[in-house]
């Protein structure tokens, strides 16, 4: 039975792109612990949970459409599956490492596929991928031979830092050239402020907050109303 798209007479086969995506997502099976995406392409914000969901169903959901019109994209979507996956191995030899070099080979040799859907290059008018987590994937596999296996590692932590320490920041800059400058002010004036508090704390009560101030550095936005009057 040919499906067609509600309030329309087209197949879902004659409709867009997405459309079909988004078919071809909400035709995944259930299974526990997968999380499924009714209305992928209405997803706003991707979390570490959509990430790992998508890994595991995106090469089913991917080869009808794209193995005949777009081998080359099918190709660049399967090495970036099997580098993701194979960066999550608890232990790593000699021969995972090589796998892991060959997907990364393949990676770059197929992104070409991608190029007209990435941001432009003002020196070359052509799609680049010049963003950090695609260049870190170049150093996994000698990062992992220094120091182990990936599975504990993450980017969260500099992402959830990132929020505290620029974006907090950021409206009380100029928002002019050089506003990452302020940003950095802003942030040793707060890290200074938070050591006067620990040794005026200190001096009055003879007990240290340096543990407390350190948590208080990654998550405290600084007030207007912040004084010191607070530690007597």
């Amino acid at each position: 039975m040919v499906r067609k798209r509600k309030g329309q007479g087209r197949t879902v086969a004659e409709s867009s792109g997405t459309v079909q995506l988004d078919e071809r997502f909400r035709r995944v099976p259930q299974f526990p612990g997968l999380k499924l995406f009714k209305g992928f392409s209405r997803v706003k914000q991707w979390t570490g949970v959509e990430q790992k969901a998508i890994v595991r169903q995106l090469i089913p959901v991917l080869a009808p459409l794209l193995s005949v019109k777009e081998p080359a994209a099918m190709h660049c979507a399967r090495a970036i599956v099997d580098f993701i996956l194979m960066a999550q191995y608890k232990t790593h030899d000699d021969e995972t490492l090589r796998y892991m070099e060959q997907a990364l080979y393949r990676i770059d040799k197929m992104k070409v596929a991608f190029r007209a859907l990435r941001p432009i290059d003002k020196s070359t008018d052509e799609g680049h991928f010049n963003f950090p987590k695609f260049h870190a994937m170049t150093h996994y596999t000698s990062f992992i031979w220094d120091f182990g296996a990936a599975d504990n590692y993450n980017t969260e932590h500099s992402e959830a830092g990132h929020k505290y320490h620029v974006k907090d920041f950021y409206g009380r800059t100029n928002k002019k050239r050089g506003y990452q400058g302020q940003i950095c002010l802003h942030n040793t004036r707060r890290m200074n402020m938070l050591a006067m508090e620990d040794v005026l704390f200190h001096d009055q009560s003879g007990h240290s907050m340096q543990g407390n101030n350190q948590m208080k550095a990654q998550v405290s936005v600084p007030t207007r109303e912040m004084n010191l009057n607070k530690v007597g």
